[in-house]
């Protein structure tokens, strides 16, 4: 009982720490977006997700840092708009940077759309359609409709387990909130050493990446903001 009691306060604190940190990261980042006049952007409309603005953040400086080029993102949302600019920033380097968005959902299209316009010589995004498909037996979501690119960095965050549609063994997401996307693993020997991986939550589809792809990683796992970072490392 002392031992539950302990762990429990435990807990207790890091969960107070983590929201006081996320809190001030989020802060800190907002006022980042205010400064490069990218701010309004990230205001989609009143019936959209708010931003995490840290993520975003992260995203932007990591596209700066590395002189990132080409971009795969599964989902569509402010981290397109976000990852779009950077990428104009990225110009100066190279003549050639685009980032590739594969979504489900044609109303999440128009409404980011709206607001590439600046963007769009750096922007593409894909309509495509999920469907269920099995690795060594494990239950995986695919999009219908890939690019042919070899992207510096991937984003995973998509897609929403009810736009998976298809069914095996009469089994699919419609009463679990833990989605495994598997299209990863089709570019994985497209990949250059140095190319980067990053999960935003989904922990199981992270597991099933560290149990599959079949290349050398070093892994990270960002606790405080959920998120994971592949680096390939050949």
């Amino acid at each position: 009982m002392i031992k539950n009691f302990f762990y429990n306060y435990l807990r207790a604190v890091y969960i107070i720490y983590r929201n006081k940190i996320n809190f001030y990261s989020n802060l800190r980042a907002k006022y980042f977006f205010k400064k490069i006049n990218l701010y309004n952007e990230l205001k989609l409309s009143k019936d959209n997700f708010s931003a995490n603005y840290e993520d975003l953040h992260f995203l932007y400086e990591l596209i700066i840092n590395k002189k990132i080029s080409t971009i795969l993102e599964f989902g569509t949302g402010f981290s397109t708009i976000v990852m779009a600019s950077a990428l104009k920033i990225n110009s100066r380097y190279k003549k050639i940077n685009k980032i590739f968005t594969i979504e489900t959902n044609k109303k999440w299209i128009a409404s980011v759309e709206k607001k590439l316009a600046k963007y769009k010589k750096y922007s593409s995004i894909i309509h495509s359609q999920c469907e269920m498909r099995l690795v060594d037996m494990s239950l995986c979501s695919v999009y219908k409709n890939l690019p042919n690119i070899t992207p510096d960095l991937i984003y995973l965050d998509g897609p929403d387990p009810d736009a998976v549609k298809s069914k095996i063994f009469n089994l699919n997401y419609e009463k679990t909130n833990n989605p495994i996307s598997a299209d990863i693993l089709l570019y994985e020997y497209r990949l250059k050493p140095g190319a980067i991986i990053i999960v935003d939550g989904r922990p199981n589809n992270v597991t099933f990446l560290k149990n599959n792809l079949k290349r050398k990683y070093k892994f990270e796992f960002q606790r405080l903001y959920g998120r994971s970072i592949f680096v390939l490392k050949e």
